[in-house]
C-alpha cells in the first residue's frame, strides 16, 4: 500500500478488483469475499481502513472503544432501532454482510483518522476473535498483556478456547510512551486458524 493515506485506500480498491476479477474468471468462485481492517500511521495519527465485520478497536487509559462499524444486517437494523444491541450477538443473521471485499467491482470504503497518544494500544482482529469474545474480555487481555504478541496470542488462545468458529487473527499495535506513532518493534499479529 506505501506509506501514504492515499495509497492504503488504493489498495483496497485494488484488492476488491483482483478478488472480484478472479470470481469473474472463475465461476466455481462467484460470490465469494472477504472482509478487510488496516492501518497505516501518519506521524501522531493513524488512518484506517475497514469493509466487512473485521473491527478495530483503541484501548487507551483502560477504556477499551470499537472505532468500526460492522457492514452487517443486524448492525444495521441495531442503528434503525429494530432490534436491540444486545439481539445482535445472538441473531441468527448476525455474519451476514451488507458490504464486502470483492462480491462487486467497486466497493465503499470506510475510511477514518483517529488521533493517537502515547501508550495507547490498538488491536485490528477478525470477527473469529470478537464473535468469541466479549469486549470485556478483549480489554482484560489488552490491559493485562505488556507485550503485543503476548496480547495477540492470548487473544487467539482464548477465542479458540471458546469455541474457535471461524478463522481467528488479531494485531496489537502500540504507541509508545514517548510520543510519535506506533512503533514497529511493538507490533505483533498472530493469526490461527480454526480446527475444523
Amino acid at each position: 500500500a506505501g506509506h501514504n493515506t492515499d495509497s492504503l485506500v488504493a489498495a483496497v480498491h485494488a484488492a476488491n478488483e483482483a478478488v472480484f476479477a478472479r470470481a469473474v474468471d472463475n465461476p466455481a468462485l462467484s460470490g465469494m469475499g472477504t472482509t478487510i481492517t488496516a492501518m497505516v500511521s501518519t506521524g501522531s495519527s493513524v488512518q484506517i481502513v475497514h469493509v466487512g465485520d473485521s473491527r478495530a478497536y483503541l484501548l487507551r487509559d483502560g477504556r477499551l472503544r470499537r472505532l468500526t462499524q460492522d457492514h452487517t444486517v443486524v448492525d444495521r437494523l441495531a442503528r434503525e432501532g429494530k432490534i436491540s444491541p444486545a439481539d445482535v450477538e445472538h441473531h441468527p443473521q448476525r455474519s451476514v454482510l451488507e458490504r464486502a471485499l470483492g462480491v462487486g467491482p467497486e466497493v465503499d470504503v470506510d475510511v477514518q483518522l483517529i488521533d493517537v497518544h502515547p501508550g495507547d494500544r490498538l488491536l485490528l482482529c477478525t470477527d473469529g476473535l470478537t464473535s468469541m469474545l466479549p469486549d470485556d474480555e478483549i480489554r482484560s487481555v489488552l490491559l493485562n498483556e505488556r507485550e503485543p504478541q503476548s496480547a495477540a496470542q492470548r487473544l487467539v488462545d482464548e477465542a479458540l478456547q471458546a469455541g474457535g468458529k471461524d478463522n481467528v487473527t488479531s494485531l496489537v499495535v502500540d504507541v509508545p510512551r514517548t510520543g510519535g506513532g506506533p512503533d514497529p518493534d511493538r507490533t505483533a499479529e498472530q493469526p490461527a486458524v480454526a480446527p475444523e
